[in-house]
């Protein structure tokens, strides 16, 4: 005995573009990976800011420190960089780091400092660290050792900022 074979599936007709929709959906699952991360050329910072670090790193220096602004993290910070930084190491989403000019141009507001030979844990880090601290209070910069209430024991102790700890970072630079 013989049996009809299958029914035949319709074709399916695509409209025009489709794959569009595919695509689109495919960016959203895997977004862009973080390209420009920190810039720490001097460009990249905020002119007053910049003085005021100039000075800060010189007083360092006359105390016998090596400082250097960290490579990876220590200058401006794009939006998806700091994003992935605020769910790792940082409670901020947005903060001196990201600071721009109107037109999208860096202009960061804060740097991380470290001394080049101690770098974090050294044995005299802990010495350098109270010495930026001490130095950019006198300058009238904020310092991430001031962060979370306590006077030197913030988290954040290699962080200078344009203006004193409990300031909100300004959008745009002048």
């Amino acid at each position: 005995m013989r049996s009809c074979p299958p029914p035949r599936p319709r074709p399916v007709r695509l409209r025009r573009g489709w794959w569009l929709g595919l695509v689109g959906v495919a960016l959203l699952a895997y977004p862009a990976p973080c390209t420009a991360r920190a810039g720490t050329e001097r460009a990249a910072f905020d002119a007053s800011f910049l003085r005021k670090l100039d000075a800060l790193m010189s007083a360092l220096r006359a105390k016998g420190w090596d400082p250097i602004i960290v490579e990876e993290t220590g200058g401006w910070r794009n939006a998806c960089f700091q994003r992935s930084l605020s769910s790792a190491t940082t409670q901020v989403a947005y903060g001196f780091h990201n600071v721009t000019t109107r037109s999208g141009q860096p202009r960061s507001m804060a740097a991380d400092l470290i001394d080049r030979v101690q770098r974090y844990k050294g044995p005299r880090a802990a010495a350098f660290f109270v010495d930026l601290g001490a130095e950019a209070n006198r300058l009238g910069l904020g310092w991430g050792g001031d962060f979370g209430g306590v006077p030197g024991k913030g988290w954040d102790r290699n962080h200078v900022q344009a203006l004193p700890v409990g300031h909100a970072a300004p959008k745009w630079a002048a």
